[in-house]
């Protein structure tokens, strides 16, 4: 893998936890009696989550080559039903 691979690489799983803590404190917020304004909220962030996912993905797929493009391709897909759902 070249050091812009991997330096891709390194930054998509950070941002994946980012998304993973945030998730968790939304959890956290919503059991603390706030869960009706809270679920439009996460609902609309997890919406413009999943799409920056998306281009990301696309973008990595156009970048990367071999299987590193080909898990992202794979992924977008699996990205794009999530959004649709």
């Amino acid at each position: 893998m070249t050091d812009r691979a991997a330096h891709l690489d390194r930054l998509d799983r950070l941002a994946e936890a980012l998304v993973g803590k945030a998730e968790q404190l939304t959890l956290v917020l919503q059991s603390a009696g706030m869960e009706t304004p809270l679920k439009v909220v996460n609902l609309c962030g997890r919406q413009r989550m999943l799409s920056q996912r998306l281009v990301k993905q696309v973008l990595l797929a156009g970048l990367l080559e071999g299987a590193g493009a080909d898990a992202a391709r794979a992924a977008a897909v699996l990205t794009l039903r999530e959004f649709e759902q």
